[in-house]
């Protein structure tokens, strides 16, 4: 005679996306008992993983959620911005990481539509060493726009701290100018990226909170370079950059 029994553990994530309708997360632990599974193994249970997805729309009448307070903000940031390449990272391991950082400043201005979903429109302006020699240093320095998505995750659920606190995943192309120090001549093009990054915020008080971001951007381009080929052909490249900024959100209620 088997002895065979089934327990299950998970946990429920209910989001709510809007008025009455809700996202539904179900990541489940399932473990199988079978006392005859030690003939071929040392154990006699069995783990299994599962996950459900789904939709929830609640019919019955419902408390309408309280409209934000602040939708608009203004966002002021600066921080630091380093290239993720060999050649920088060669660099910083040999004792340079303070000469191939950069610094990068800049301002948005934003709107709240739900507790967890904003736009934000943002200028910045960046500058950091992209090449190391012996006794001098070439800087790129970047000129963009970026028109962000924001995804505060705190947000899809009804608690006591979104009120105050915002965790959000940010996203959005990336419109800008680039102009990179070179042997010979600088190269200078235009370019369209993207941007990628998590916003932590702290709400102070009803007129601005306080907020770190570190983030990621890919730049691609194209270009003749003596530094970056050995000839002179057009080649595509692209920067990958890494940023950590910290800045402050005015609130306009």
């Amino acid at each position: 005679t088997d002895n065979v029994f089934s327990t299950l553990f998970g946990l429920n994530l209910d989001m709510r996306i809007y008025d009455r309708l809700h996202l539904v997360l179900e990541p489940q632990v399932n473990i199988y008992y079978n006392s005859k599974l030690h003939i071929d193994t040392w154990r006699s249970y069995m783990t299994g993983f599962t996950g459900r997805i789904g939709l929830n729309y609640n019919f019955s009448q419902v408390r309408p959620p309280q409209p934000r307070q602040t939708k608009y903000f203004i966002s002021l940031l600066m921080g630091a911005q380093m290239q993720n390449s060999s050649r920088v990272w060669n660099a910083v391991l040999n004792g340079s990481a303070r000469s191939m950082a950069g610094v990068q400043f800049g301002v948005g201005y934003g709107r709240w539509f739900t507790d967890w979903f904003a736009t934000r429109l943002t200028a910045t302006y960046s500058r950091n060493a992209w090449m190391k020699g012996r006794g001098y240093l070439r800087y790129t320095r970047y000129m963009n726009v970026r028109f962000e998505s924001m995804f505060n995750l705190l947000g899809m659920w009804e608690n006591k701290w979104s009120k105050r606190i915002a965790l959000s995943a940010v996203v959005g192309p990336e419109f800008g100018r680039m102009i990179k120090e070179d042997k010979k001549e600088p190269v200078s093009v235009h370019y369209i990226g993207l941007s990628a990054g998590a916003n932590a915020t702290l709400k102070v008080c009803r007129f601005f909170s306080l907020f770190a971001e570190p983030r990621i951007s890919v730049v691609p381009y194209s270009a003749v370079s003596a530094d970056l080929t050995s000839g002179a052909d057009n080649r595509n490249y692209y920067d990958a950059l890494l940023g950590l900024n910290v800045g402050i959100n005015i609130l306009i209620p």
